[in-house]
């Protein structure tokens, strides 16, 4: 697959890391929602960065829609824009 990009001189990266609030482990899956959040699945956490700091939300136990198990396997956004972990 081909992406056009002009000249790529307006491309900018930057490398986030737990100095700037990401979850240690490893990141397994990266998604970007409609409003424009990156989602990152790290080993037992999801992190929210909103493009200046990040948000982290780990499993409770106590809350009846979370996950059975402390692991996030997966993250899906649908068609209609809802994220699903």
């Amino acid at each position: 697959m081909r992406l056009a990009v002009s000249e790529g001189n307006d491309i900018r990266f930057a490398h986030l890391t737990r100095k700037d609030g990401l979850s240690p482990g490893q990141i397994r899956l990266i998604v970007q929602d409609d409003q424009g959040f990156l989602w990152f699945n790290t080993t037992g956490v999801l992190n929210r960065y909103d493009g200046y700091q990040f948000k982290s939300y780990t499993r409770d136990p106590a809350h009846p829609n979370y996950p059975a198990g402390g692991f996030i396997y997966t993250i899906f956004k649908d068609r209609s824009g809802f994220l699903w972990v």
